[in-house]
């Protein structure tokens, strides 16, 4: 049973045959198609056709029907159960759809209509499970035929928005179908048609950033998940989208369809809205942290692209650049591996190892030299924004050198003196800092601890036992007695 808008033209019930062998291989000769669990997937790719070579009645004449001609229009609406709209739509006549557009066409679904669905509901439900599974057969190679439009798939249980969108409609009769939605079915523009899909994902997988950035400026959200399991068995369909981990599992919202894409500037209206949607607290965007969510689009993408993408999103650019790319490392890594300065502002802020770089190894085998000239090229950067790199490496040096080269670090490189002290607060706030190892550190970088520096270990040193304070006083040429 087909539905129809009110004071639209009727649709009449039609017994519609069996597709004739004939008919059914028109469909297989374009598409190849295999059932898999309760879903038929497209195997063989047919490009988007040019809007601008579709021909009028171009869904009908496949149907073997004449759209200008009324008798076979009528026929037409009749065999697909059509809305007058939605035919228009399919059939690329833009000049009556626009004419024809009103708002209370934007919730209905096209649902194929066919007289053959009773004898079909009473083969389903036969004990004879042959009789079921040509039931099966029967109903989808039927409504496949019906309702398949070249280089789009079936469109069947799409609605007059996602079906514009899969068209490819003008902007102009796009725009004003938006606008009617946005203001009489805002729901419409976010949320799963009876296909499965969200308009955003539609127009994502295509690759189209008109349709894109439209839908973000009326409202939609690129978070809405959609709704796959609910797919019916007629969702044949392709598309342009590049999907460059096909054995992954299909992106659930748009927004992950875009970060799984090579489409770069359509992720960046995606993250673009979503950024704004964060700051303003909508309780209706509800998402998984799209900073977070960086570190896997960060993973698929190559550093042109994440430089380009930091350019776009200059406060993220620290972030982007301590994430590892599809090479398995970071921009921040390869910069510091290859002895060249950071990029202007940017600071390591992720766990970088920096165990087989030649200044770590010059650090565990007293290799002085070495490890001074390495720091030298190191130190090119502002010791700030690679301070928590620093301490790994001076950790290194204290572990497996003498006081002698201790004294020497701390007297040709004086920032070190700060991050040796964070080293000793740490271990001694962790009880992990022997008495040896304490004055083997603390000793050579005493005197040029401020008075400020010098009471904050002082303290620390009083949760260990009176070796630890004695041997500081006595640094400062005091001595402390305990009592009893």
């Amino acid at each position: 049973m087909s539905v129809q808008r009110a004071d639209s033209q009727p649709s009449y019930p039609v017994t519609t045959t069996t597709t004739t062998d004939s008919q059914y291989a028109t469909i297989t000769t374009t598409t190849t198609t295999t059932t898999t669990g309760a879903h038929l997937d497209t195997q063989t790719a047919i490009s988007q056709p040019n809007l601008g070579t579709r021909r009028l009645g171009q869904h009908a004449e496949a149907l073997r029907l004449n759209w200008t001609d009324p008798s076979d229009h009528s026929q037409y609406l009749e065999k697909t159960g059509l809305p007058e709209i939605h035919a228009a739509v399919l059939n690329d006549d833009w000049e009556v759809a626009e004419k024809i557009l009103h708002w209370k066409d934007i919730s209905v679904l096209w649902r194929s209509a066919t007289s053959r669905e009773s004898s079909w509901l009473n083969r389903l439900s036969s004990s004879d499970e042959h009789q079921r599974q040509s039931a099966i057969t029967d109903l989808a190679a039927t409504i496949v035929s019906n309702t398949r439009v070249e280089g789009t798939g079936c469109v069947h249980g799409s609605n007059l928005l996602t079906l514009a969108l899969q068209k490819g409609a003008p902007i102009a009769f796009l725009k004003k179908l938006v606008q009617l939605t946005e203001k009489n079915a805002f729901s419409n523009l976010s949320f799963p048609d009876a296909s499965g899909r969200t308009p955003l994902y539609i127009a994502v997988e295509r690759g189209d950033e008109e349709q894109v950035a439209l839908l973000l400026e009326a409202g939609a959200n690129p978070h809405i998940l959609c709704n796959f399991q609910g797919e019916s068995i007629f969702n044949v369909r392709n598309s342009n989208f590049i999907h460059k981990h096909s054995s992954e599992p299909k992106p659930t919202s748009a927004y992950r369809l875009a970060m799984q894409s090579d489409k770069l500037n359509i992720f960046s209206l995606l993250l673009e809205k979503t950024l704004e949607n964060s700051k303003k607290e909508k309780p209706e965007w509800k998402y998984p942290d799209p900073i977070l969510q960086l570190k896997e689009w960060a993973a698929r993408n190559d550093e042109k692209a994440i430089r380009e993408l930091s350019q776009r999103f200059l406060h993220l650019k620290t972030k982007l650049f301590n994430l590892k790319d599809c090479t398995g490392t970071s921009i921040v890594y390869r910069q510091l591996n290859n002895r060249q300065p950071l990029d202007t502002g940017i600071k390591v802020i992720t766990d970088i190892n920096p165990n087989d770089w030649p200044i770590y190894k010059a650090a565990e085998t007293q290799d002085i030299k070495t490890f001074f000239c390495e720091l030298e090229i190191l130190l090119i950067n502002d010791y700030r924004s690679i301070d928590h790199l620093l301490g790994k490496i001076f950790r290194a040096f204290v572990e497996n050198n003498s006081e002698e080269n201790i004294r020497l670090l701390v007297e040709k490189f004086p920032a070190a003196v700060e991050f040796y002290k964070g080293i000793i607060l740490n271990d001694l706030q962790e009880s992990k800092l022997s008495y040896k190892k304490f004055s083997l550190l603390l000793k050579p970088i005493w005197q040029l601890l401020c008075p400020d520096q010098q009471n904050e270990i002082f303290r620390q040193s009083e949760f260990e036992n009176i070796e630890y304070i004695n041997f500081i006083l006595s640094l400062s040429n005091l001595h402390f007695h305990e009592t009893s």
